[in-house]
């Protein structure tokens, strides 16, 4: 949902509204899109920066062995 809501104030609004039309139903791990989305991305983010990190270390070992 969009909101112009702070998200704190969201939350308790959406958990208000759930708990009125199913008061059984809970709301678990309730969070912002672009937190959300950030979780799904850190592992692939992370394999690339590693990955980027031995090309560039490669390219510097076969620039300084070239240089000799």
């Amino acid at each position: 949902m969009r909101s112009t809501l702070s998200p704190e104030h969201m939350i308790s609004t959406l958990r208000s509204t759930v708990a009125e039309i199913d008061p059984l139903l809970a709301l678990q791990q309730v969070q912002r899109m672009t937190d959300a989305i950030s979780n799904i991305e850190a592992p692939r983010r992370f394999n690339t920066d590693l990955i980027t990190a031995f090309a560039v270390g490669a390219l510097l070992l076969a620039v300084t062995v070239s240089m000799r």
